[in-house]
């Protein structure tokens, strides 16, 4: 095969709520006890990738307490 034409893709969408992980680990880190990463508040203008997916402030991500869900 070391011949042939090859091709793979990665496709990485952004995470999105609702994740439902599975028992044992849904649940196991309530959203109250989390702290939103120091991140949220980057608008994230001087990411090139951002600028050219047109994703640059992201205000579906910029709720603490959907934050502290998502990482729960």
């Amino acid at each position: 095969m070391k011949d042939v034409p090859f091709s793979i893709t990665l496709s990485l969408h952004m995470p999105h709520a609702p994740m439902t992980p599975t028992k044992p680990y849904y649940g196991m880190y309530p959203a109250k006890d989390m702290t939103p990463p120091v991140s949220i508040n980057d608008d994230m203008s001087h990411s090139p990738y951002a600028k050219a997916n047109g994703r640059t402030g992201m205000p579906e991500y910029s709720d603490p307490e959907k934050i502290k869900y998502m990482i729960s």
